[in-house]
């Protein structure tokens, strides 16, 4: 099956199992997986990763008295859908159902109903990632592509991994005309075989390079802080002190992007952004001046510059 199929098939039955309306999850489990290994760093992906690393930072699950409005919503019929979303929120308010009565506002194209739906439920649970996400989007369509990428930035800034949050995040940039660095970045080492392969463009100095990291991960103590440290560390190292080969020298755009990270002292949010788990969610939380080095990553330092 193709990316694309996996992906829709798989968000049918997430939404399935989350509004009761049955479901397999080994199945579901199954195509997070193998969706996973053809594109590792999917939205889709990215955002299951963030719900179990920080799941404080997304929105509640959905009651079951949303149930019959989701299965409207599965069947096609999206009006009848937000009617019943409507009666489901007047018999017992719940913010996850006054989210499905915004979202459905703005489906059919009611957009000022939507925000002031979502603005509500904002007031009621504070900032999170999903909110923000929604409110942005609705910001960037109005022509706001501050206020979105204000919002963007809120959301990854709280939760690195938010996958809707990142393709937010580069929609404003671009909106203002800026274009983002793709996060996370491509894999510089392939395994073909079993064996490690690059890309034939691929400097020798920077495959020396990705090779070191490849031995640094093969002994890495679980759970470091930041993610992948002793990896990326053996990288940049290795890189450092090989010999130019001439005056001309320089790294990849990828690996380039990593030095250039390091050197402005905010390659640990780019590492978080690929690397957090639960098991390291609360040293992610405890981080002195975390908030600020991540804000400078997403709106500075994870702009292009010149690709060799």
């Amino acid at each position: 099956m193709v990316p694309s199929q996996l992906a829709r098939e798989a968000e049918q039955l997430r939404f399935r199992l989350a509004h009761h309306l049955g479901g397999d999850p080994e199945r579901l489990r199954a195509l997070l997986s193998d969706l996973e290994a053809k594109v590792p760093h999917h939205p889709i992906v990215r955002t299951v990763r963030a719900a179990e690393a920080l799941p404080g930072t997304m929105l509640p699950g959905p009651p079951p008295e949303l149930s019959e409005a989701a299965a409207a919503w599965a069947g096609g019929d999206p009006v009848r859908a937000l009617a019943l979303a409507r009666q489901a929120q007047e018999q017992r308010p719940h913010a996850r159902t006054a989210t499905t009565v915004a979202d459905l506002c703005w489906y059919l194209g009611r957009p000022r109903e939507a925000v002031a739906g979502w603005q509500t439920v904002r007031a009621e649970l504070g900032p999170l990632p999903p909110l923000e996400v929604r409110l942005g989007r609705a910001a960037l369509g109005a022509g706001k592509a501050k206020d979105a990428l204000e919002r963007a930035l809120q959301a990854l800034i709280q939760n690195p991994l938010h996958g809707t949050a990142t393709v937010l995040l580069g929609h404003a940039h671009r909106a203002q005309g800026r274009e983002m660095l793709p996060v996370p970045l491509p894999h510089q080492v392939f395994r073909v075989k079993g064996e490690p392969a690059f890309s034939p463009s691929l400097p020798e100095r920077d495959r020396k390079a990705w090779l070191a990291g490849v031995a640094a991960a093969g002994s890495a103590e679980p759970h470091q802080v930041p993610p992948l440290a002793s990896v990326f560390a053996a990288v940049l190292s290795s890189w450092r002190d090989a010999p130019a080969a001439s005056a001309d020298d320089r790294p990849s755009w990828v690996l380039g992007a990593c030095l250039r990270w390091e050197e402005a002292g905010v390659l640990d949010s780019y590492q978080w952004a690929v690397g957090l788990t639960a098991a390291t969610a609360d040293a992610f939380r405890r981080r002195k001046g975390g908030a600020d080095r991540d804000r400078r990553f997403w709106s500075e330092a994870v702009l292009q510059s010149r690709r060799r």
